[in-house]
């Protein structure tokens, strides 16, 4: 089984106070993912959140969306 590889670019989107990073891989399992700020990684919390969704043809879109201000 071939290691999982990034499809196309990885891409960060900023709106209204909330920070989307999105990529996407062909061959990963989403049990498997974790996402890293410099060497820490990040856990789901209120404010991280993690999701996935199958694209087709082997690849999965990977967000981690972190909220960066509080809603008013």
């Amino acid at each position: 089984m071939a290691p999982p590889a990034i499809y196309g670019e990885p891409k960060i989107n900023d709106k209204d106070g909330t920070v989307f990073l999105e990529v996407t891989a062909t061959g990963a399992d989403p049990k498997k993912t974790q996402w890293f700020y410099g060497d820490k990684e990040l856990d789901e919390n209120e404010t991280v959140k993690f999701s996935n969704a199958d694209e087709g043809g082997n690849r999965r879109k990977f967000v981690c969306e972190i909220r960066v201000r509080a809603e008013f």
